[in-house]
């Protein structure tokens, strides 16, 4: 949509309705405007069982907890938070990166709570859950045994 002094607001907001799934630019400020399906990552599912295994459903820093866990990659520490979309986990207070695992995040990780597999974000909000339901074993995709890593240290 190329824009002029007669494109109304209104235009540009229906614009960009019909639009944001595929992706495109905002004719009123040239930034990229699209909804991202996001999946839950092997990484996400191992970070939420290593802070499991480590300190169950307390409140932690989770920056400082993943610091300390040198054989953890560190996709782990941008790719956990997104975990609360799925509300597995809890922000106590996202400034301070603290953060806790919620009920359905206990029983999600003990293998006791299926979840849908993406969610739908847009401009950093989630627009809901996408997908078919999984399992922890399903997002650790075979290269990670669930029973070894609750039960030894990585």
């Amino acid at each position: 949509m190329k824009t002029n002094t007669e494109t109304t607001l209104i235009e540009a907001k229906k614009f960009l309705r019909d639009n944001y799934k595929k992706g495109t630019i905002c004719p009123c400020c040239a930034q990229p405007v699209k909804m991202y399906r996001r999946p839950i990552t092997s990484a996400m599912a191992v970070g939420l069982i290593t802070l499991y295994r480590e300190k169950g459903v307390e409140l932690t820093h989770v920056e400082d907890f993943f610091k300390l866990c040198k054989e953890l990659p560190s996709s782990i520490r941008g790719d956990f938070p997104k975990l609360r979309y799925w509300d597995i986990i809890q922000i106590v207070s996202e400034q301070d990166g603290y953060y806790k695992i919620t009920k359905k995040g206990e029983r999600f990780v003990k293998g006791m709570e299926s979840v849908q597999s993406h969610v739908l974000l847009y401009n950093n909000k989630s627009y809901g859950l996408d997908g078919n339901l999984i399992t922890i074993n399903e997002c650790l995709k075979n290269k990670f045994d669930l029973g070894k890593l609750l039960s030894d240290k990585l």
